[in-house]
């Protein structure tokens, strides 16, 4: 609370009114396709693979009752496994669209050989499977996101085909 009146000082002066309706940008054009392109920045393998952990993890543990999980020291919630899994499937179909297929960082393609290794390294990053929420559920976890992320369509959640699951 001591820092809310410094916090809105500065706030305040670069926003004075309460909204910008007023600013236009004449300097900016975006057509149709620049507001679709994709913005690529760096795929890292961490990062590849870190998605691909927070869907398998979150998935296993919401099909066993939990849909709140910790992960890695942080509670993670359908939102973050939703935008994992959407990230993965626009980097896996990226070349669908015409563009040349997205490279890793270190030049390894992302195609779904890279997804299958992930799958496969993925038990290694579990420091104690038997507590985990879901341990019991990985497998079919990781069917169900190898099914979404292969799928032509980007569904629509992560967990509406999981609802068929659900004991």
């Amino acid at each position: 609370p001591a820092l809310i009146p410094l916090a809105r000082e500065v706030f305040n002066a670069h926003m004075p009114e309460a909204n910008q309706v007023h600013v236009a940008r004449d300097d900016v054009h975006a057509e149709r396709d620049d507001l679709l392109r994709p913005s690529l920045g760096t795929i890292s393998r961490a990062g590849f693979e870190g998605n691909v952990e927070v869907c398998v993890r979150y998935l296993a543990a919401w099909l066993d009752g939990n849909g709140c999980v910790p992960i890695h020291s942080l509670m993670e919630d359908a939102a973050t496994a939703e935008i994992a899994r959407t990230q993965l499937w626009q980097w896996l179909h990226f070349a669908d669209d015409g563009h040349e297929p997205l490279h890793l960082d270190d030049g390894t393609p992302v195609d779904f050989a890279l997804l299958e290794r992930a799958f496969i390294g993925l038990p290694s990053t579990f420091n104690d499977p038997l507590r985990m929420p879901g341990a019991s559920r990985i497998n079919e976890a990781i069917g169900m996101l190898d099914r979404l992320t292969h799928a032509d369509e980007l569904a629509d959640f992560l967990t509406l085909p999981a609802y068929e699951r659900i004991d």
